[in-house]
């Protein structure tokens, strides 16, 4: 099942993925709605910006609106790095800095921008990487 078919309250959606110690996020958060794969990482900043490795094209997208990280041992996670009209999950408003804990189907919203997101983990023998005592 792709993400798109999970989606339930919005057709946009953010999805991580898990294969062995490969990272990545999938998502149609752009001008084109297609599907775009991240590189492999365990951080993903998402904003205005074409630096991002989620750049949406939204007007009430800061440049640099949030980040998306991954921790072997903890799991996928939001923090809000500087958003003016805010980063919430599942209606609850983040503040600056604050790192919430992401679990499958829960709703973020990006300012007025609605997505979904969801954890697909295809191995679960994940190595910890070598920062995993910074997650």
């Amino acid at each position: 099942m792709t993400a798109i078919d999970r989606c339930e309250v919005t057709s946009l959606y953010i999805q991580g993925v898990v294969v062995g110690n490969a990272i990545f996020l999938t998502t149609n958060l752009n001008a084109d709605h297609q599907i775009q794969v991240t590189g492999r990482g365990t951080n993903w900043l998402i904003g205005r910006s074409k630096q991002c490795a989620i750049s949406i094209p939204h007007p009430e997208i800061a440049p640099f609106h949030t980040t998306v990280g991954y921790c072997p041992s903890r799991g996928f996670y939001l923090v809000d790095v500087g958003s003016h009209i805010g980063t919430w999950v599942n209606r609850r408003r983040l503040s600056h800095l604050q790192r919430r804990k992401l679990h499958n189907g829960d709703l973020l919203d990006l300012g007025k921008l609605r997505v979904e997101f969801f954890i697909d983990i295809f191995d679960q023998a994940v190595v910890p990487l070598a920062d995993d005592t910074y997650c």
